[in-house]
C-alpha cells in the first residue's frame, strides 16, 4: 500500500519512493481519492486532479469530482480511456451527444470526440489519455490540463 505524497497539488504524487514514471507503479487508489476530496480545489473547484503515471506517450490521472461538477477535456487530439471508480458521470461528445456511466464502467473514446465529463453523483475515476506515436508529450511537462 503507498501513501502518495501531498506536498502540493502540482507536484505528482510519488509512489513507493519513485515519481510517476517508473518500470512499475502501484497506487492505493481509495486512500489517493481520500486525499484528492481532502484538498481545497475539491471543495472550492467541485473537482481536483492528481497524475497516477506519466509517460511520454500516456498518462493516468485520478480525478474525484463534486455532484454537479463540469470537467471540460482540453485536449481532444488523443485518445482516451476513463475507468469509473465510484459515482455516476455523463460524458459529453462533440456534437452534443452524451453517455451516462456508473460505478466499474469503462469508456475508450476515440481522439476529438470527448468535451467535457459531468458528475451525476460524487465521483472518482481514472481518466488514461494516450498520444498518437507522431505526437508524444514531454515526459517533463506538468500534469494533464484538464
Amino acid at each position: 500500500m503507498t501513501s502518495p505524497s501531498t506536498s502540493g497539488a502540482s507536484e505528482p504524487w510519488t509512489t513507493r519512493g519513485q515519481r510517476v514514471a517508473g518500470p512499475s507503479l502501484s497506487v492505493d487508489l481509495p486512500f489517493a481519492c481520500a486525499l484528492l476530496r481532502a484538498e481545497p480545489a475539491y471543495e472550492h473547484d467541485g473537482h481536483t486532479a492528481r497524475t497516477l503515471a506519466k509517460y511520454r506517450d500516456l498518462r493516468v490521472v485520478l480525478v474525484a469530482m463534486k455532484a454537479g461538477a463540469r470537467m471540460d477535456v482540453h485536449e481532444t487530439a488523443e485518445r482516451l480511456a476513463l475507468q469509473l471508480l465510484v459515482g455516476r458521470v455523463r460524458l459529453v461528445l462533440r456534437g452534443g451527444a452524451g453517455e451516462e456511466a456508473s460505478e466499474g464502467a469503462f469508456l475508450a473514446i476515440d481522439t476529438e470526440h470527448a468535451e467535457a465529463v459531468e458528475c451525476l453523483e460524487e465521483c472518482a475515476f481514472t481518466l488514461t489519455v494516450a498520444w498518437p506515436p507522431d505526437h508524444s508529450a514531454d515526459a517533463d511537462d506538468g500534469p494533464v490540463e484538464m
